[in-house]
C-alpha cells in the first residue's frame, strides 16, 4: 500500500513537471510570436510611412490595375483621392501612343510582364494628367509578394525638365549642323594652334581651296600677314581666358593669289576643364562691299570737289530731311549760314504745296520705287520771299541697300519763273483788267466741256455787253472808262465762285463761264445779280459818278450747242435778244432770228 502511494505521487509530481515545462514553453513561444507580430507591424508602419511619404509617386499594381497608390502620385496626375483612381489601368492614365509610337496599353502589358519575370525593370514612359497634359517620367517597377500574391511596386520620377534639355541640345545640334552647311556663310572649326579641324564647302569657295587642301594647311597661312598679327593677338586673349569670342574683318589670300576680305566672327569651346577645345569660325565674303565702300569714297572725294562749285547750291541731308551739309551756293539761294542750316531742317523752309510732292517723292525713294527724281519747288527765303528752284535729288544706299543719305543739286530759277508769270500773263490775260482774255477763256471752256461730258452737268456761257460805256468815254474820257471797266470786273468777280471764270473779250465785252450747273435757275440767279449790281452807280477819280447796265445772253451745255464757238456764237445771239428786249435784262439762246427772242 505505502508502495502503491508513493508511485501515485511521483506520477503526480512528474504530470505536474510536465504541465509546468509545457506551460512556461507556451509563454515562450507566445513572446516569441508577439514579438514577431510587433517586428511585422513595425515593419508594415515603416513601409507604410516610405509608401505615403515619399516625395516621387509611389503605386501598387496587382494584375494589370492600380491597388493604391501615395499623395504625390494624385498630386502629379491631378486626382482628387484614391478612390478616384484605385482601379484604374496604367494605359487610362497615359496617352494613346508612346514616344517610339507604340500603342501605350500593349506597351504597358510588356513592361509589367518584363517586372514579374525580371523581378526588376527600368524604362521611360508618358503619362497624362486629368487636365490633358502631358509629362515625361522615369518608372521603376519592382516584383513583389506580400500574402502570397504578386505585386508590382511602382516608381516614378518626373523627368520633363530633363527631356526638354535633352531635345533642346538635339535641335542645338541640328542646328549647328544645318547651319554649318549653309551656302551663304563660310564656316571652319580648327585647333588652337590654328590647325583645321574642319571647313564646309562655302568656306572652300572663299578660299579657293578644298576640304582635303585644307587638311594640310592652317589658316594661318593664308591670312594676311597684317591681319594675323590681330588675329593671333585675338586668339591669344581666348587662350589665356581673357574673352571667349571675337569678331574682326580680316583678309585671307585666294588659292589664285587675290585678297579676299571677309567679316569674321570666332567662338570657342572649351573641355570640361575651361581649357579651349577647339574654335569655330564664321567667314562671310565682304570683298563686295569693300569694293562699293572704296567706290563711295571715291564719290565722296569727287562730291567734295563738286559740292563746292559757285554756281549750283548743293545739300546733302539725312531720310528726315535734318541736313547734313550745305554749300556756300546754297545758303546764298536761302539766305541762311551754314551754321543756320544745321539747326533747321529744308522742310521747314519749303513752300507746304510743294513740300507734299517733294515728301511723296521721298516716300518713293526709302521704299525703293525710284532711286532719284527731279522737280521745280519754292524755298521760303530768309527774308520771307520765294525762292524758286529746279532740284535734282539723288539717294545714296549703304550696303543693306537703305538710304544713307540724299544728294540734291539746287538751282536758282526765280528770274526764269517771274519772266514765264510775265509771258504768261500777257498771254492770257487782259492787261487793263487782269481777267483771263479770250485764249485763257477758251482753254477753260474746253476743259469744262470735257468734265461735263463725263459728269453729266450743264456749263453757262453768259455773254455780257454794257449799256451806255460809250457815253462814259465820251464824257470823262478813256482814262476813267478804263478804270470802270476795272470796277466792273471787281463787281462781276464778287457773285461768283472759285471754279467759275469771268473774261474779259476787248472794249466792254465780257464772257461769264459758270461750271458744274445742275438747275437752270442758278444761271438766272447769277445773271440777276450781275444786272443789278452794275446798275448802282461807280465811283470813279476826279469825283465821277458814271451810271450803265448791261445785257446779257445765255447758252448753256449741251441743249445750245457741243463745242466751244457754237456756245460763244449762241450767247453772242442771245445777247442781242436781250438788248431787243429792252436793255438791262437776260435772255436765252432760243434758236430763232435775231428780234423774235424771247427769254424763258
Amino acid at each position: 500500500m505505502p508502495l502503491v502511494l508513493i508511485q501515485y505521487g511521483v506520477a503526480i509530481f512528474v504530470a505536474f513537471l510536465v504541465i509546468m515545462l509545457w506551460n512556461m514553453s507556451l509563454r515562450r513561444e507566445m513572446r516569441r510570436r508577439k514579438q514577431i507580430e510587433m517586428a511585422l507591424y513595425e515593419r508594415e508602419e515603416a513601409f507604410r510611412h516610405l509608401f505615403e511619404d515619399s516625395n516621387d509617386p509611389v503605386l501598387l499594381i496587382k494584375e494589370e490595375r492600380f491597388v493604391d497608390c501615395n499623395t504625390a502620385a494624385l498630386t502629379q496626375l491631378g486626382y482628387g483621392s484614391k478612390a478616384e483612381f484605385v482601379n484604374c489601368r496604367p494605359c487610362d492614365i497615359s496617352p494613346k501612343l508612346q514616344p517610339d509610337g507604340r500603342d501605350s496599353e500593349e506597351k504597358a502589358t510588356e513592361m509589367i510582364a518584363t517586372a514579374l519575370r525580371l523581378g526588376y525593370h527600368k524604362f521611360e514612359w508618358l503619362h497624362v494628367r486629368i487636365n490633358g497634359s502631358v509629362f515625361s517620367v522615369e518608372v521603376t517597377a519592382t516584383a513583389m509578394t506580400i500574402k502570397g500574391e504578386s505585386i508590382i511596386h511602382v516608381c516614378w520620377r518626373d523627368i520633363t525638365e530633363r527631356k526638354q534639355v535633352e531635345a533642346a541640345l538635339k535641335r542645338s545640334r541640328d542646328e549647328l549642323v544645318h547651319f554649318f552647311e549653309q551656302p551663304l556663310i563660310g564656316m571652319v572649326t580648327s585647333y588652337p594652334n590654328t590647325q583645321t579641324l574642319h571647313v564646309n564647302q562655302r568656306f572652300c569657295d572663299i578660299v579657293g581651296y578644298s576640304e582635303e587642301e585644307m587638311q594640310t594647311i592652317t589658316w594661318a597661312e593664308i591670312t594676311h600677314p597684317d591681319d594675323l598679327i590681330i588675329d593671333l593677338a585675338y586668339l591669344d586673349q581666348v587662350l589665356r581666358g581673357k574673352i571667349n569670342s571675337y569678331q574682326m574683318e580680316k583678309r585671307y589670300i585666294h588659292k589664285d593669289g587675290h585678297w579676299v576680305y571677309v567679316h569674321l566672327a570666332v567662338d570657342s569651346v572649351r573641355d570640361v576643364q575651361g581649357q579651349v577645345d577647339y574654335f569655330i569660325g564664321m567667314v562671310l565674303d565682304i570683298t563686295e562691299r569693300k569694293q562699293i565702300e572704296a567706290a563711295l569714297k571715291r564719290s565722296r572725294d569727287e562730291l567734295v570737289h563738286f559740292f563746292e562749285q559757285p554756281l549750283i547750291g548743293m545739300v546733302t541731308s539725312y531720310p528726315n530731311t535734318q541736313t547734313l551739309h550745305v554749300n556756300q551756293r546754297f545758303c546764298d539761294i536761302v539766305g541762311y549760314s551754314e551754321e543756320e542750316m544745321q539747326t533747321i531742317t529744308w522742310a521747314e523752309i519749303t513752300h507746304p504745296d510743294d513740300l507734299i510732292i517733294d515728301l511723296a517723292y521721298l516716300d518713293q525713294v526709302l521704299r525703293g520705287k525710284i532711286n532719284s527724281y527731279q522737280m521745280e519747288k519754292r524755298y521760303i527765303h530768309k527774308d520771307g520771299h520765294w525762292v524758286y528752284v529746279h532740284l535734282a535729288v539723288d539717294s545714296v544706299r549703304d550696303v543693306q541697300g537703305q538710304v544713307d543719305y540724299f544728294i540734291g543739286m539746287v538751282l536758282d530759277i526765280t528770274e526764269r519763273k517771274i519772266t514765264e508769270e510775265r509771258i504768261n500773263q500777257l498771254a492770257f490775260y487782259d492787261p487793263l483788267t487782269q481777267l483771263p482774255n479770250r485764249r485763257l477763256l477758251y482753254e477753260r471752256l474746253k476743259h469744262s466741256i470735257e468734265v461735263s461730258h463725263r459728269t453729266g452737268h450743264f456749263i453757262a456761257v453768259l455773254m455780257l455787253d454794257l449799256d451806255k460805256f460809250k457815253a462814259v468815254n465820251d464824257t470823262f474820257g478813256h482814262a476813267a472808262g478804263d478804270e470802270l471797266l476795272q470796277q466792273v470786273a471787281e463787281r462781276i468777280k464778287v457773285h461768283l465762285r472759285e471754279m467759275d471764270t469771268v473774261a474779259r473779250l476787248g472794249g466792254d465785252e465780257f464772257v461769264v463761264l459758270i461750271e458744274n450747273v445742275t438747275q437752270p435757275e442758278q444761271v438766272a440767279h447769277v445773271a440777276n445779280n450781275i444786272i443789278h449790281t452794275l446798275k448802282q452807280p461807280f465811283s470813279l477819280s476826279k469825283n465821277h459818278e458814271a451810271h450803265i447796265g448791261t445785257s446779257i445772253g445765255i447758252a448753256l451745255y449741251p441743249q445750245h450747242g457741243n463745242d466751244i464757238e457754237t456756245l460763244i456764237d449762241n450767247s453772242d445771239a442771245a445777247l442781242y435778244h436781250a438788248k431787243d428786249n429792252g436793255r438791262g435784262c437776260f435772255a436765252y439762246f432760243s434758236g430763232s432770228p435775231v428780234g423774235r427772242n424771247k427769254p424763258y
